[in-house]
């Protein structure tokens, strides 16, 4: 039996962050089912936005270049976002093609905005999704930003 992207959903913060390989239409109503209700879209390309508008998702969409890191005013868009989510008990999951570079790299600095360490922020990512975050331009991002931050 082949697996379903939503059974590839991980955890970061329960009932609040996760982050995932791309959903395909069919995964959305699970998505939904989980408990999820905001999605953040990490592709350049942004044809799912539609589906997820369609599905009664909350979206954003934050197009990141697969060989590239996000930008700091990315951070603060996602930051904003997901606070508001939470804020109204909306659940947000993070995709990006696999669910691993982008996605770890933006939920980590999301977990670095927010208060935590660059290191704290990684063993976080590991022991979620492990060797998700293994770029090097995506850790130098990530300790940029840890100390912009501080």
């Amino acid at each position: 039996m082949n697996e379903t992207h939503i059974s590839k959903l991980w955890s970061v913060l329960p009932n609040k962050l996760y982050g995932m390989p791309v959903p395909e239409e069919k995964d959305l109503q699970n998505l939904a089912q989980a408990g999820i209700k905001s999605i953040v879209c990490l592709l350049e390309d942004n044809s799912n936005i539609e589906n997820y508008n369609k599905n009664g998702f909350k979206n954003l969409w934050l197009p990141v270049a697969d060989d590239k890191a996000p930008t700091f005013e990315q951070v603060e868009k996602l930051v904003e976002f997901i606070d508001e989510q939470n804020k109204n008990n909306n659940p947000v999951a993070i995709h990006c093609q696999g669910g691993k570079g982008r996605t770890g790299t933006l939920i980590a600095s999301y977990l670095i905005a927010k208060g935590a360490s660059f290191d704290e922020a990684m063993e976080k990512i590991e022991a979620n999704q492990p060797n998700a975050i293994k770029k090097d331009f995506q850790i130098n991002f990530l300790k940029e930003l840890s100390n912009k931050v501080k």
